[in-house]
């Protein structure tokens, strides 16, 4: 059994805006590539945290940024990031909800980073905002933070 497509170059378009109609960021940019041919168009989306007048110098590498290559096979892979935010790991969208909900779930993972005078150490800590904890992070052994 052949594995069915998200999407053709015709329908790719309809993708795009769907995708940036319906991913929860303030600013998500895209467009079709075709650069493979029609039979292997993709969807690269530009998403970010922040809205387009707090980026410094109004510069979008200065934002929480993330860019995303999506197949028509419905490979997913983040392609460059912020260096303050988490890593998307690549994966197969099984349909557009699906990418849509995986996507969706990266809001919020940026990293926070202390100098905690801890062993004259610096710890880098994940946050993903407020979680089921309170508004704590997890430091390795030593307990939760405040932040």
């Amino acid at each position: 059994m052949e594995k069915q497509n998200l999407f053709d170059y015709d329908k790719a378009f309809e993708v795009k805006e769907n995708l940036k109609e319906k991913l929860d960021f303030p600013y998500v940019s895209g467009y079709v590539s075709a650069l493979g041919g029609r039979d292997r168009a993709s969807i690269l989306l530009t998403i970010t945290e922040d809205s387009k007048e707090t980026w410094i110098n109004g510069i979008l590498q200065n934002s929480r940024y993330r860019k995303i290559y999506i197949e028509n096979n419905g490979r997913v892979e983040e392609i460059t990031r912020s260096h303050k935010i988490k890593h998307m790991r690549a994966f197969t969208a099984k349909n557009i909800k699906h990418l849509l909900d995986k996507i969706n779930s990266t809001k919020g993972w940026y990293f926070i980073e202390y100098m905690l005078h801890l062993n004259k150490r610096r710890y880098n800590i994940m946050s993903k905002g407020k979680n089921n904890k309170g508004n704590h992070v997890w430091i390795g052994d030593k307990g939760y933070w405040d932040i």
